[in-house]
């Protein structure tokens, strides 16, 4: 568990070109290696950096020898990663490319701004892959340094789902370096950078044709599993779904933009609700009140018992249709024990 919410001054951009830099080669592999085990076996392998997180997952078919062989490469990459100097400049060059691509991305671009108004010069706020100037300043020894620190002996997650045993995965995992156990880094996470709110109104300009607006809501943290449940609840019947009340008014009845959403952001120590709209600039205004006034319908005018039953309805088909999908399966082990709730049905590995 690592991501930029870690990364002080002079580290920006360290998780995100860390968890590139271990695709390109191993003490036992090179990248092209690395690539062919997943490709051999027709599965997929990618990774992810977050604030609080970086993830390497794959889906590939059942089968011991499947198994086998992408646990030993996964292991192979967080312990024994080279950061050999000709593929840490060329992955450089790719991120840095995949940073200036997203300046391309209104929404993305939105989301970065929102940030770092909320956590207002706060590590939370800064982008997740720091800037093309930042990736630029980062040195091999700094890499290696924060590799050591958080990817070999740092707290560490392993979900798994499928047709698999136990049996065939501890092996793999009980020759890894000892890790940090869970309780450490949420201690030192909470004293030393707690998130602090900044709460009001900010107006940004660009260049994009797209107004793009987020409201904004604080949630207490840490939410208990049944509030949880009750938040995905509210989303599927607030703005999640194609019945919701957001699309309904501000797409289907109105016509006034096609991207609207509401959604959560779940961290360790506080919780946030928001909703999305995106429109020409004519009609800013209007889609404004319209947003403003379904949030304030929620409280004159509570969900009916019909709207909750739909939405129930909606979560429990969902999650029928999730449970034939592996990959969704091992994710939702994985923010169920970030989140602290248990997994009933699942080995604590």
């Amino acid at each position: 568990f690592t991501g930029s919410r870690y990364e002080k001054e002079g580290e920006h951009g360290l998780s995100h070109l860390c968890e590139h830099m271990l695709f390109k080669g191993s003490k036992k592999l090179c990248a092209r290696d690395i690539s062919l085990v997943f490709d051999r076996m027709g599965g997929s392998v990618n990774a992810y950096t977050s604030d609080d997180c970086v993830c390497m997952y794959c889906l590939i078919p059942s089968g011991q020898e499947n198994v086998a062989l992408a646990l030993e490469t996964f292991c192979d990459m967080t312990e024994n990663c080279i950061f050999d100097t000709e593929e840490l400049e060329k992955e450089r060059s790719v991120v840095q490319n995949e940073i200036a691509s997203s300046l391309d991305d209104s929404e993305e671009c939105a989301k970065e701004a929102a940030s770092r108004f909320i956590w207002k010069d706060q590590n939370i706020g800064y982008n997740i892959g720091g800037t093309v100037e930042d990736v630029e300043k980062l040195s091999r020894s700094q890499l290696i340094d924060w590799y050591k620190k958080y990817f070999v002996c740092g707290e560490l997650l392993v979900s798994v789902a499928g047709n698999v045993e136990s049996s065939q995965v501890k092996p793999f995992l009980e020759k890894l370096s000892n890790h940090k156990p869970c309780i450490e880094y949420p201690k030192e996470f909470h004293f030393k950078q707690k998130a602090v709110w900044n709460f009001g109104l900010e107006f940004i300009s660009s260049s994009f044709n797209q107004m793009q607006i987020f409201v904004v809501f604080k949630l207490a943290a840490p939410l208990s599993e049944k509030q949880s449940k009750a938040l995905s609840v509210l989303d599927a019947l607030f703005g999640e779904t194609m019945s919701c009340r957001l699309f309904d008014s501000l797409r289907e009845k109105s016509g006034l933009c096609y991207n609207v959403y509401s959604s959560r952001l779940w961290y360790e120590d506080f919780t946030a609700w928001y909703s999305y709209a995106s429109c020409d600039k004519k009609n800013l205004v209007k889609v404004c009140n319209l947003l403003l006034a379904e949030l304030k319908r929620l409280k004159d005018e509570p969900p009916s018992d019909k709207e909750i039953l739909d939405a129930k309805s909606n979560l429990c088909g969902s999650n029928i249709i999730a449970c034939e999908n592996m990959e969704s399966l091992c994710n939702a082990n994985k923010s169920a024990v970030c989140r602290g709730f248990p997994l009933n049905d699942l080995d604590s590995d």
